[in-house]
């Protein structure tokens, strides 16, 4: 029994890992981040030549680089700029597109029912399960640790500045304290985040039920979060809410209303338990029937 769950885990992590979809979600990841230290370069460069004109001239203004520092310009901090907005409406597509497409086609080639009679539907189930959250995972990080990495490279390094209002980030936000004490490690933190939100966000494949349009499946995600956005919204102009609740924007740490730890982990605790549990319904009660 373990010697099949092995294999079949081992299977369906390495068809999410060499697909193609697998590939262009990490493209186009990169290929945002990309756009975003490009804008945070520019930024630095001006930046650098006023400080460098206020230095010859003796002008008693400031001369700090807070203004494009990292923990300023780092990709899950900046809500400005073309990189932040694509990454706000395709992030959901992007993590369902590694194995959802996969998932979908197997559904429609039937090679489901291969898989299950050689293991189980419960084996099958649990297996597509992991390789899917983890693809998803890694295609939500994958944005975010490229831009922290490079921007590191162009923009300075200093410690939060609390009276700082370019930061985003204010008491009741997620982990505040620690950002402003050791901001690296909240970055870690972070990342560790962006990959249970993408793990989570890209299980809800299961939940479509047009098994025949592949595009519809890896699009389900982004539907569902646009929805719920779109009723938030609506909510919050009739009674005012303390906490960010829609998922989209949760992939960004300095939402514009306070985000608490305990509120960020609960929903991604309801959006894997939920996943989880209508994904095994529908694949132990009908789909392979």
């Amino acid at each position: 029994m373990k010697k099949k769950i092995d294999n079949t885990i081992k299977l369906e992590l390495w068809k999410a890992t060499h697909s193609t979809s697998f590939y262009v979600s990490l493209l186009i990841g990169c290929i945002i981040a990309l756009i975003n230290v490009f804008e945070n370069y520019n930024v630095v460069r001006v930046i650098t030549d006023h400080l460098e004109w206020v230095v010859k001239e003796n002008i008693p203004l400031s001369r700090s680089y807070e203004g494009c520092s990292l923990f300023v310009s780092w990709l899950a901090l900046r809500r400005t700029g073309l990189g932040s907005v694509l990454l706000l409406y395709l992030w959901p597509t992007i993590v369902a597109l590694p194995y959802s497409w996969s998932y979908s086609s197997d559904r429609l080639h039937q090679m489901n029912y291969q898989i299950a009679t050689r293991s189980s539907r419960k084996i099958y189930f649990f297996a597509k399960y992991i390789s899917i959250f983890i693809s998803g995972g890694i295609a939500c990080v994958v944005p975010f640790a490229v831009d922290l990495f490079l921007n590191s490279l162009i923009c300075p390094y200093c410690v939060p500045n609390v009276n700082n209002s370019l930061v985003g980030i204010f008491n009741g936000h997620f982990l505040s304290m620690l950002f402003y004490t050791s901001p690296w490690a909240y970055a870690f933190v972070w990342l560790w985040v962006c990959f249970l939100l993408g793990g989570g966000t890209a299980c809800m494949c299961f939940l479509s039920k047009k098994r025949k349009h592949q595009a519809l499946v890896v699009l389900n995600p982004f539907f569902v979060f646009l929805t719920f956005e779109a009723f938030v919204s609506w909510f919050s102009n009739m009674v005012h809410l303390p906490y960010e609740i829609s998922p989209i924007q949760m992939v960004f740490s300095s939402t514009a209303t306070p985000n608490p730890a305990r509120v960020v982990f609960s929903i991604i605790l309801i959006l894997m338990i939920s996943t989880f549990f209508a994904g095994y319904t529908r694949v132990q009660g009908y789909e392979l029937d």
